[in-house]
């Protein structure tokens, strides 16, 4: 997570908590109480992903590529953390072994 510290000021201790997610054309998930996620992809015309490629951001994640979603209606409101709504997001397979 060294890549992370440029944008995390303030790390917080950790929390366990339950996550539910449903898997399906639009994916869904549950975070205890302090989080919802919903995400579906965009597509073009022809039924193919709409991708992000070479973002310097996703360097810090080793990705190549990212799937943009609809992500409206994804929300977190932890009490130790701004609260937040989202309405666009990417999706992509993370390496976390390094």
């Amino acid at each position: 997570m060294e890549g992370m510290a440029g944008a995390i000021t303030k790390w917080l201790p950790t929390q366990f908590t339950g996550v539910k997610i449903q898997w399906g054309e639009e994916t869904t998930a549950t975070v205890g109480t302090v989080g919802e996620v919903k995400s579906r992809e965009l597509r073009d015309g022809a039924g193919k992903p709409t991708t992000v490629q070479g973002a310097p951001a996703m360097a810090i994640f080793q990705l190549d590529s990212m799937d943009v979603a609809h992500t409206a209606g994804t929300r977190w409101s932890d009490s130790q953390m701004r609260q937040w709504q989202g309405s666009s997001g990417t999706k992509g397979a993370i390496n976390w072994r390094g």
